[in-house]
């Protein structure tokens, strides 16, 4: 039996993502919001690019994710939606969320 590694994991749940719809660049950005999440208690802080941002909007428009802003610290959240949690448990990372 061979174990996956953690980017294994990334890969084959980008590549379901992508199967699901999602764009490339929207599947790569939710595959590390997904890899993220256990260090956050399931919401984790973004640090994004300008494209980034583009593909969190597309996530967010198509459901899956909501965020946060905290002004004290400034920093943005994710938080899964019922539908992104429900998408995510179909892949290789099904056990991040």
């Amino acid at each position: 039996m061979t174990t996956m590694t953690t980017q294994d994991k990334i890969n084959a749940t980008i590549a379901t993502l992508e199967a699901a719809g999602l764009t490339h660049g929207s599947a790569h950005l939710l595959a590390y919001i997904v890899e993220d999440a256990p260090n956050w208690s399931g919401s984790p802080m973004l640090d994004l690019t300008a494209s980034d941002k583009g593909n969190l909007t597309d996530l967010k428009k198509n459901g899956y994710l909501t965020t946060q802003y905290d002004s004290d610290t400034r920093v943005t959240y994710a938080f899964f939606t019922d539908a992104g949690t429900a998408l995510v448990k179909t892949t290789a990372m099904a056990d991040y969320l």
